[in-house]
């Protein structure tokens, strides 16, 4: 039986013109779409001769012109500060461990990133040692679209955009200099361009000034420098960088951002407001490290490898799962609950508690939850969002991540862990922390077990977890139920004002247990204080 051609390959003109001129049957015989079987890729046609009624179709033509700057002209305004220098910041990374990969001997041995800003000039310099731009390829940092990355690229740029926002965002106007590191060593010039406030504010306007500095060595090999004229804001207020709270979320934010990666790349450093010290990563999970007879919740790591196809081919990927158990249940102060979720080690949406929340404990036992999901391959998988900051669940692999029997298998062994957890002496077995949340020998998170899982996603039926696989244990005791329950109603805006009141994240149809434990606490120390 001859080899069926696949359906995705072919151009949108062919498939309209098969669909117009050729029967269903016809069309199941000959075409496929990946590992879908004719009963399925009979009902893609179905659907797709709906959509497009191909025999009202005459021939195409085309139409449209170059785009404008309007959309990244108006991207800026929903992208936060610390969004764009993390959006520069991803690029500076991507461009290192590229280089670092192809051409190790050209290309420098450490990735320093500085970040600074002149209170008396009001401007924000960027620079890095990642290895430059050549003079053919300027419009990669300066024209939406034009970039090294490609959909298959490991890395955490993926639109081709966000450097641009990112000056959008920050400045009025713009001076980027580089010079690039030439592997071949066949030229070696600094250039600049200049980005005048008219050039940011015209839509239609992509060509712009450049030329080489006179004096090359301003620069290092590999050195690219943007000076942002910053944005007045508030207008006709202080500036916000004079204000250290604001200084310091961004802080925050770059470290949340990068402090996995980080700790898994000790050879890339960040430097903010800062050029005598490098941020260091910070412990984002203190896990529980409760280990004794009965008892060990340290946290675990699952890699599942496997493979997805894009564009008829088939590209290798995995996931990493690490799940443990937080040292407290309380939740107040904004204390991390939840499952982070990163793109090759990138996070890009953290604490989150609804993707996976079937798989999860209800109740009190919910806030023992903590760990992270990361997705390490081709960019094109990685279901995040132009600005990295929210899920997309459209992508084929949140169904992978929230149904496949064998991530499902590794959260029901963590769920009941919970479970148990709650139904003993909670703060007795928890506490317990790590010795050290980093394992410097290894560079890496310190996480007592581990173990790679290959997984089939076409497979969903007799499949489990490998039996020597590590397991939470709990040892409980049974106790009598010497419990009174008190039942309390409220609407749901009463409900959202306690929520608020507690700081209490997530939806209401989860947090009724938290919000009671809650409110229990509030009472018994009142009566306390009135003895």
């Amino acid at each position: 039986m001859p080899n069926k051609i696949d359906w995705s390959s072919l151009t949108h003109e062919k498939r309209i013109k098969i669909l117009g001129e050729t029967t269903v049957d016809t069309i199941v015989a000959t075409y496929k779409i990946a590992d879908s079987d004719d009963a399925t890729f009979r009902q893609f046609i179905g659907r797709e001769l709906k959509l497009w009624n191909p025999q009202n179709i005459a021939s195409f033509k085309t139409a449209g012109e170059a785009p404008t700057k309007d959309v990244v002209l108006g991207a800026w305004r929903d992208l936060e500060r610390s969004e764009a220098l993390l959006e520069l910041t991803d690029n500076s990374i991507d461009t290192w461990l590229r280089r670092k990969a192809v051409y190790p001997a050209k290309t420098a041995s450490e990735l320093n990133i500085y970040i600074d800003i002149d209170r008396a000039t009001h401007q924000l310099t960027y620079e890095d040692n990642a290895g430059g731009v050549p003079e053919e390829k300027l419009e990669n940092l300066v024209v939406p679209g034009h970039s090294d990355t490609q959909a298959l690229s490991h890395t955490i740029g993926s639109y081709k955009t966000g450097g641009k926002k990112a000056i959008f965002r920050l400045a009025v106007a713009a001076q980027i200099s580089t010079r690039y590191w030439s592997p071949s060593g066949s030229n070696d010039e600094s250039i600049s361009i200049h980005l005048d406030q008219a050039w940011i504010n015209d839509s239609a306007l992509y060509k712009f000034p450049y030329a080489q500095l006179k004096n090359k060595s301003v620069l290092e090999k590999g050195q690219t420098k943007f000076i942002l004229q910053l944005r007045e804001e508030p207008i006709g207020g202080p500036p916000w960088f004079t204000e250290p709270e604001k200084v310091e979320n961004i802080k925050k934010e770059i470290l949340q951002a990068y402090s996995l990666l980080l700790v898994r790349n000790p050879s890339i450093h960040i430097y903010f407001l800062d050029r005598t010290k490098s941020l260091e990563p910070v412990d984002m999970y203190s896990f529980s490290g409760s280990f004794a007879k009965g008892i060990d919740l340290r946290p675990q790591q699952v890699i599942f490898e496997f493979e997805m196809d894009y564009e008829g081919k088939k590209n290798p990927l995995s996931v990493e799962i690490v799940l443990g158990c937080r040292t407290t249940s309380g939740v107040k102060g904004g204390a991390p609950v939840g499952i982070d979720l990163y793109g090759n080690d990138r996070l890009f949406l953290g604490f989150d508690q609804s993707l996976f929340s079937p798989l999860l404990p209800q109740g009190n036992a919910r806030n023992l939850v903590r760990g992270f999901v990361n997705i390490k391959g081709p960019n094109v998988f990685i279901p995040w969002d132009t600005h990295k900051r929210h899920l997309n669940i459209d992508r084929d692999i949140i169904n992978i991540l929230t149904k496949h029997p064998l991530i499902v298998e590794l959260f029901s062994n963590w769920k009941r862990a919970y479970s148990d957890i709650s139904l003993s002496e909670v703060s007795k077995i928890i506490k317990e922390p790590l010795p050290k949340p980093f394992d410097k020998t290894r560079s890496d998170l310190t996480i007592p077990h581990r173990t790679k899982v290959p997984l089939d996603p076409n497979k969903r039926r007799a499949v489990s977890l490998p039996k020597d696989i590590y397991v939470p244990k709990v040892k409980t005791s049974k106790r009598k139920n010497n419990n009174v329950a008190v039942r309390m109603q409220f609407t749901s805006n009463e409900a959202r004002l306690i929520m608020g009141y507690y700081h209490i994240k997530g939806d209401l149809s989860s947090a009724s247990g938290e919000i009671g434990a809650s409110i229990k606490e509030t009472v018994l120390k009142i009566v306390a204080k009135s003895k």
